[in-house]
């Protein structure tokens, strides 16, 4: 076992027999609860009646029954849920492990799972019991809500200490009146294991403890605070990445960077480069000619420096393009007269 998979510590001893024989389910006895209305089998009720709670019998001790089972070598397997609630008669024969759910399996927890490979939910029943809901953010998914506490001049202190021995307690907060408080864990695994531990548990003996899931917390400070939060960490989070060489990640589409450029308010950057236009390669022209380019038509055309006579076609060379009107050069208006243009000595007359 590594130093990273749960329970290493207790590696060194096989995991203790917690009873003698395990215990199914109560057994249903009509004249404690007469059934009334529906069972509701998501609750394991009757509709219209509260269960009824008593105090367990049993609890864990992970110094006394942590150590290991057959489950070590399952790289698949989960916490014992009975581990959990101090009653699993299988000890080192159990198939799931029997320590706190911590380091690398706490890390790697999936979402949609709890530490003892129950299924979750996005929603989470009405009284926050079960395994708690997936959707909630991740301060509440690992937030416990303490009920039923005896009056005590410090309870934060005894919360601390009785639910700290499943795993690293973030904060504890114990309500004004005293009667409910909070317990928040570093990891979502403690949180799960901790509800488990200390169900139907008493701190003092008399008190019986109500342990369900959180609600979110809706104090404007600490929705506040909690956000802050979020953006701080997805800033840092975008940081790392790009320091760690994903620059191609990291760096925006060009569709981005056009719609950036588009929003940007006119004034506060400097002006957006205009495109050249493309420079047309003119063509040679003989000696008394000049070629000039035809932005209309987009064609060149020469121009006779003693005449001024202008011409679609290179002197001594064809005729013009069909279709192509007179180009607008500085002999515009004057036409041609091609009636010589098979004449090596003339190439065209310009004419009124």
């Amino acid at each position: 076992m590594s130093a990273d998979t749960p329970g290493a510590a207790a590696a060194v001893r096989p995991a203790r027999r917690q009873v003698q024989k395990s215990k199914g389910p109560a057994k249903f006895d009509p004249k404690k609860q007469p059934p009334s209305g529906t069972y509701n089998i998501w609750y394991d009720k009757h509709d219209g009646r509260p269960a009824p709670r008593e105090k367990s019998d049993t609890r864990c001790s992970i110094e006394s029954d942590a150590g290991w089972t057959k489950g070590v070598t399952d790289p698949q397997a989960w916490i014992c849920f009975k581990f959990a609630q101090g009653r699993c008669a299988l000890g080192q024969d159990c198939g799931n492990l029997h320590c706190l759910p911590k380091g690398k399996f706490a890390a790697e927890l999936p979402t949609a799972r709890d530490c003892f490979g129950r299924e979750r939910f996005a929603t989470e029943r009405d009284d926050r019991g079960g395994v708690g809901s997936f959707e909630k953010d991740p301060e509440t998914q690992r937030t416990l809500y303490v009920g039923g506490l005896p009056p005590h001049p410090d309870m934060e202190k005894t919360l601390r200490t009785q639910f700290g021995e499943w795993g690293d307690v973030e904060r504890v907060h114990v309500k004004r009146d005293g009667r409910a408080g909070f317990v928040q864990y570093q990891h979502r695994a403690s949180a799960e294991f901790a509800k488990v531990a200390m169900a139907d548990q008493s701190l003092f003996g008399k008190d019986l403890l109500n342990v369900r899931w959180s609600d979110v917390d809706h104090n404007p400070r600490a929705t506040k605070k909690r956000k802050e939060s979020h953006e701080t960490a997805l800033v840092d989070a975008l940081a790392k990445r790009c320091r760690s060489g994903a620059h191609a990640a990291c760096a925006p589409s060009p569709q981005i960077q056009q719609v950036a450029a588009d929003s940007q308010p006119q004034g506060t950057g400097p002006a957006p480069k205009a495109p050249r236009p493309a420079t047309p390669t003119l063509p040679p022209a003989p000696h008394g000619w000049r070629s000039q380019f035809d932005p209309v038509s987009g064609c060149a055309y020469y121009v006779n420096l003693t005449t001024g006579v202008s011409t679609w076609i290179r002197p001594n060379e064809g005729r013009p393009p069909s279709g192509a009107a007179v180009p607008s050069g500085p002999a515009a208006g004057l036409l041609v007269d091609y009636s010589d243009s098979d004449s090596d000595d003339d190439s065209g007359k310009a004419v009124s």
